[in-house]
């Protein structure tokens, strides 16, 4: 097996990092930015939607005819419980893409470029669902009006294994303020008319994944992350020059629309994934 696809961790990193295997059960707060139901809320993919380690998985998403569009958002979580603690997530879905065949779909969502706020959640969405997780700082304040302002600041690691230096600019800065519409007491996601799975695909490790946590994997995965919980609604505003709300360096430009949902208290079922490896799945060097 490629080394750099290892799924399988060593004995030093899986000291550094614990090991926590799906499924998982998590609770916390939540933001959906969304920017699409039906059409596209980008003519294309670009590298921005990708860390530069997932190559693999840029080469794909940009691939002629493989961006579907449909359900779009970017995603501000904040995990209070989980099986690796407390931490803040931001992650961006662009939309569906075509993927390999599980069932009889072949059009399904992918979570691309994705931020945390520790190692251990890192490793582990990584190397349970390829989840392909960086590291960032993440602030948290209050704002005018009940707003909550969240920025984000990427990890640029001055070297192999450097987890403490990160950028001075975020890549993402919004505010959410909440509606005076009431809450709906209990929505669960399982429940909606769109196809909510979610398709990943192989993720490469970095050189340094002992110490730096950026674990890999040669399989695809799909699986149907379920959130169930309170809803509400929230007015986004963009909190970097021009109103916008990413740097479309480290995170992609969206335009979100003028209503956000918010998950004041949820909760997120993360199940085992089902897998393909590569000779059962579509080479990625050719169009699907």
């Amino acid at each position: 097996m490629d080394p750099h696809h290892s799924r399988e961790p060593s004995a030093s990193s899986s000291a550094r990092f614990p090991e926590a295997p799906a499924p998982w059960v998590l609770r916390g707060e939540g933001y959906w930015f969304i920017t699409s139901l039906f059409g596209q809320s980008t003519p294309s993919i670009t590298p921005v939607y990708y860390d530069p380690l997932e190559a693999q998985a840029a080469k794909h998403g940009s691939a002629p005819g493989a961006f579907k569009g449909g359900l779009s958002m970017a995603v501000v979580m904040r995990y209070k419980e989980s099986p690796v603690g407390a931490y803040d997530e931001l992650l961006i879905v662009p939309g569906a893409f075509t993927t390999p065949k599980f069932d009889k779909d072949t059009q399904n969502l992918t979570v691309a470029r994705t931020y945390v706020s520790t190692l251990p959640s890192v490793y582990n969405g990584r190397r349970n669902w390829n989840v392909a997780k960086h590291l960032a700082k993440f602030e948290f304040k209050k704002g005018p009006n009940g707003a909550q302002e969240i920025r984000v600041y990427p990890l640029i690691p001055s070297s192999p294994g450097d987890d403490t230096t990160f950028s001075d600019k975020p890549c993402f800065a919004a505010s959410a303020t909440p509606s005076w519409l009431p809450i709906l007491p209990y929505y669960d996601t399982g429940l909606s008319p769109f196809n909510l799975n979610l398709v990943q695909p192989p993720i490469e490790a970095s050189p340094y994944a002992e110490i730096d946590g950026l674990v890999g994997s040669p399989h695809w995965t799909k699986l149907l992350p379920v959130y169930h919980g309170k809803v509400k609604t929230f007015t986004p505003r963009g909190l970097l020059d021009g109103n916008e709300y990413s740097d479309n360096v480290y995170f992609p430009k969206i335009s979100p629309w003028s209503t956000g949902i918010y998950w004041p208290d949820c909760t997120l079922d993360f199940p085992v994934p089902r897998t393909l490896t590569e000779e059962e799945a579509p080479n990625l060097d050719k169009p699907l």
